[in-house]
């Protein structure tokens, strides 16, 4: 019986593990290999490895481990048993692991706007983090899904880096009223004179991305219209908790 199996590889539970490791613990770290930021080009903010890629994060992360007794096992769970003394961990594969503590660090999976052709620039053209993407895009215009309330305050929290952007509501979306619109709030108004920033009402209804970015839209029941974006669009998306082996706890 191992002293603790994680769940879940990227950075929090490689990290969990090289400190368990080094705490003279035998660790097994449970990874189904499809960590959240896989899409993206690179990873931002990691003091030494800025723009490193998210896989080659995680490479150097396991090659870490070497020197201690913690160790990578590829697969994804499927149960997960309260045994005496601890826990009995079940894989896709049939292997069956133990140990006397369990920790979770699977992360949060992002769940996109109903939009077609948006998942495949996610991560990519499509950005939502101005921590993580503000500097590639500064200077450049972008367009802004506004498929929630939370589209107003992302759109000022890019206000440092972009000059202009397209404000464009989900299509088939409430959430974007006469009272959350982000040309109706009285401090984006302000920003928006400041900063010569640009919105349009329309309902996103599809995306294409050629040269830079062209949103087919629908202001109106009868006609459609294109807003053409020459930089990234930014989404705001909803993120829910990968509690799946959690679930699978009986």
């Amino acid at each position: 019986m191992q002293d603790v199996i994680i769940i879940g590889g990227g950075a929090a539970g490689l990290n969990a593990a090289l400190v368990l490791g080094r705490s003279r613990r035998s660790v097994t770290v449970i990874d189904a290999g499809q960590p959240r930021n896989a899409p993206a080009h690179a990873a931002h903010g990691f003091l030494t490895r800025d723009g490193v890629a998210p896989l080659e994060l995680t490479r150097l992360g396991r090659a870490d481990l070497a020197p201690y007794d913690a160790h990578v096992e590829e697969g994804t769970v499927v149960r997960v048993e309260q045994i005496d003394g601890g826990f009995q961990v079940t894989l896709d594969s049939g292997a069956v692991r133990t140990s006397r503590r369990l920790l979770i660090t699977t992360g949060l999976v992002d769940e996109l706007p109903d939009i077609p052709g948006l998942a495949q620039h996610w991560g990519k053209n499509l950005a939502h983090c101005p921590y993580c993407h503000g500097w590639e895009i500064k200077d450049q215009a972008i367009g802004v899904i506004g498929s929630s309330d939370f589209a107003v305050h992302q759109t000022l929290l890019f206000r440092q880096s972009v000059p202009h952007h397209h404000a464009v509501p989900q299509h088939g979306s409430s959430a974007l009223t006469h009272r959350t619109c982000p040309t109706r709030r009285p401090q984006y108004q302000a920003h928006r004179r400041a900063r010569r920033q640009d919105s349009q009402r329309r309902g996103c209804s599809e995306q294409r991305g050629t040269r830079g970015w062209q949103h087919s839209s629908s202001p109106g029941a009868d006609h459609s219209a294109a807003i053409r974006c020459p930089g990234w669009l930014l989404g705001r998306t909803g993120a829910r908790v990968d509690n799946n082996a959690l679930r699978r706890l009986s």
